[in-house]
This record gives C-alpha cells, structure tokens and sequence, in this order.
C-alpha cells in the first residue's frame, strides 16, 4: 500500500497552472482550450490543450 511518503517532493511532480475557456457550438458541439504553465521542476514549461466533444 502506497503511503504519502512515496508521493514525492513537490518539484517531483508535474504542477502546472494556466486559465482554460469553453464555448458552445451548434448542433451539439463544444469544447475548451487553454495554456498551462508549469509550476514545478517536472512539469513542462507550457503545454497547450483542446478538446472538441461532441453531444448525442
């Protein structure tokens, strides 16, 4: 069993931090982008996301 002491430091994990927007499109469609930032040593310096989701 994994306790808290095997989590790591806090520059051991990936923190990243950065403002996401949703929008709505017709016909079912929506999604979401942003930019994250990383915040620790593991993290990436920037990551850019988007996701597209189709509602039926």
């Amino acid at each position: 069993m994994n306790t808290t002491k095997t989590i790591g430091s806090f520059d051991d994990q990936e923190h990243q931090l950065g403002p996401l927007f949703k929008f709505s499109l017709n016909n079912g469609w929506s999604g979401n982008f942003g930019a994250l930032y990383g915040i620790s040593d593991s993290a990436p310096d920037k990551e850019y996301r988007m996701t597209l989701i189709f509602g039926f």
